[in-house]
């Protein structure tokens, strides 16, 4: 620190040193160059004030030499001057633009020459008119000529003594500054000189303390490129998302499973704002917050999205860290639970499968046999009952509703039954006509449009192909319910990647809330009214029978979009 002052204070008095050597040459140079500036002024006005005189002059010898021998030709300088000589006057003006007495000598020649040329004119148009060589006229303003061209001459006389007493001085200043220059210009040498040698040797003294540092620098960087390398490799290798941000959350850094779960290049993962990933704005903010007051955040459960907007659930561990320059960065893993959470629902869903195939089966072995009993009991009362008994109205209610309770048990027990497949291969484009045309008297019906935007040859799939359009044909369904007759619309398309083919059933219904999704697919859930909540519970069953991924994403006021996934074969 002391050795830092100390070049700090030397290098402070070289600067002022030097600064005041230049003010100094400046100072001298400036000086020199603006007098020699006005030297030539001076010496331009000195001129112009003769070529306008000579103008003059020029003119009053040409009308004098005419009136003599009545030869034109001696008209033609004071024809020519008419023309030059206020131009120069102006011109002789715009040198004094700063000097007083100079400006007003100007203005009076002016009228000094305006009143000559008028009395030469007068002289002229005389000439013309007079029948005598020179009339008495003549003469007088001949007189009066003279006497008007003497005070021009003193005008441009006094003009001139005033610029050559100015010329004379600043000659005499002239001389000083230039006498001087070439002292300072030598003191500036002898600064700069002076100053070099010192910074040559103070140079070289740090050069060599330098390189003893250099060497020293040297084995610590080769230390720590050691440590670097396997804290680099501990990052890249790492199974997790491991990312670093700026304290304004701006990425600048991310490894290759970062890139890969969210489909960015390095180039584009370390332009993101953290934020980015985020689906919800509010739990950023929450992040956020809990991580500037804590200075850490540990597993905060979170839904993130990829480049494609795909949802994947997370849990991030980030902490604050603060360098040697105290410029904060973050520091995060990211871990994906999106499988992990997928497999639990897929637990949860088959348990409650399994638990309703219990019950299922529970109630219809129960019921099944007193129905049984029930059904005879009706068949033994119509053969006693004669044909115009009244009763025959109420026998055939029970008939009806006892129809009714053996098909609801039924349709419980195949919802909950696992499904026996039959496989084919099966065009992807096929089933999903075949599945349009079960709808579209319902879509017609209720006078919806139906958008279906698959306009290209789609791969084979491997499935029981009755079952699966039972399966999509309840989704869209589902759909058609849920909007609006005449407004409705109902749109199909296709995102293929790779192998795996999603079909995107999407409808501009009412939208299901955030905490209803979950139990989307629960046995005895439902929405309608006298529904029975085994539709989309069967759907599922189907889909999972088939390893056919679903999932629902709905916004209230918009709509919902149901997105299968296929496996494609070859």
């Amino acid at each position: 620190m002391r050795r830092e002052n100390y070049y700090n204070l030397v290098f402070g008095v070289i600067l002022l040193l030097l600064t005041g050597v230049s003010l100094i040459t400046y100072w001298n140079v400036n000086g020199y160059m603006e007098e020699v500036k006005w030297i030539r002024h001076s010496n331009k006005v000195i001129a112009q004030v003769e070529i306008v005189l000579s103008i003059v002059k020029d003119s009053e010898t040409g009308h004098r030499g005419y009136q003599l021998t009545r030869d034109t030709v001696f008209l033609r300088p004071y024809k020519t001057s008419i023309e030059s000589i206020y131009t120069e006057v102006n011109k002789l003006d715009s040198l004094f633009l700063g000097e007083t007495a100079q400006k007003q000598r100007s203005d009076s020649l002016r009228l000094l020459i305006d009143k000559q040329y008028r009395i030469i004119k007068t002289i002229l148009e005389n000439e013309k008119e007079s029948k005598r060589f020179i009339d008495r006229y003549e003469i007088n303003l001949l007189i009066v000529g003279r006497e008007n061209m003497d005070r021009i001459r003193q005008v441009c006389g006094r003009m001139t003594q005033y610029e050559n007493d100015v010329l004379q001085a600043r000659l005499t200043q002239e001389y000083d500054l230039k006498s001087i220059a070439p002292f300072t210009l030598l003191l500036s040498g002898l600064v700069v000189l002076g100053v070099a040698g010192f910074l040559f040797v103070r140079i070289n003294d740090e050069l060599k303390r330098r390189r003893r540092t250099e060497k020293e620098l040297k084995i610590k960087i080769e230390e720590l490129d050691q440590k670097e390398k396997r804290y680099r490799s501990l990052f890249e290798r790492s199974i997790d998302p491991i990312f670093l941000a700026d304290d304004r959350f701006n990425m600048i850094d991310a490894n290759s499973s970062l890139q890969t779960l969210f489909n960015y290049s390095y180039e584009e993962a370390c332009g993101l704002d953290l934020h980015e990933l985020f689906i919800e704005k509010e739990e950023f903010t929450s992040f956020k917050e809990r991580l500037e007051k804590d200075n850490h955040v540990k597993d905060f459960e979170v839904v993130l999205k990829d480049k494609n907007s795909k949802k994947l659930v997370s849990l991030i561990n980030c902490v604050r860290i603060e360098d040697t320059t105290s410029q904060v960065y973050y520091q995060g893993i990211i871990h994906d639970m999106t499988m992990r959470k997928k497999v639990e629902r897929e637990l949860i869903q088959a348990e409650k499968l399994s638990t309703t195939g219990k019950i299922a089966r529970t109630i219809a072995h129960e019921v099944r046999n007193p129905l049984t009993n029930l059904n005879l009991a009706i068949d033994q009362l119509k053969d006693e009952f004669t044909a115009n008994d009244n009763t025959k109205v109420y026998t055939d209610i029970l008939d009806r509703n006892l129809a009714r309770i053996e098909e609801l048990i039924s349709e419980l027990l195949r919802s909950s039954r696992p499904k026996e497949l039959q496989l084919s291969k099966t065009p992807l484009n096929t089933l999903l006509n075949e599945t349009v045309e079960l709808i579209k008297d319902r879509i017609n019906l209720n006078e919806m449009e139906l958008v279906n935007e698959i306009k290209y040859d789609l791969p084979n799939v491997i499935v029981d192909k009755e079952l699966v359009k039972i399966a999509l044909a309840n989704i869209m369904v589902n759909a058609i319910e849920a909007m609006e007759p005449e407004v409705g619309v109902l749109k199909i398309s296709i995102d293929q990647e790779g192998d795996q083919i999603v079909l995107i059933i999407a409808d501009n219904g009412k939208g299901i809330p955030e905490e209803e999704l979950e139990k989307l697919f629960d046995p005895f859930y439902s929405a309608k009214q006298g529904g029975m909540g085994l539709g989309l519970t069967s759907t599922q069953n189907i889909l999972n029978s088939h390893k056919i991924e679903i999932e629902v994403q709905s916004e209230l006021g918009k709509g919902t979009s149901f997105y299968i996934t296929f496996n494609a074969v070859s």
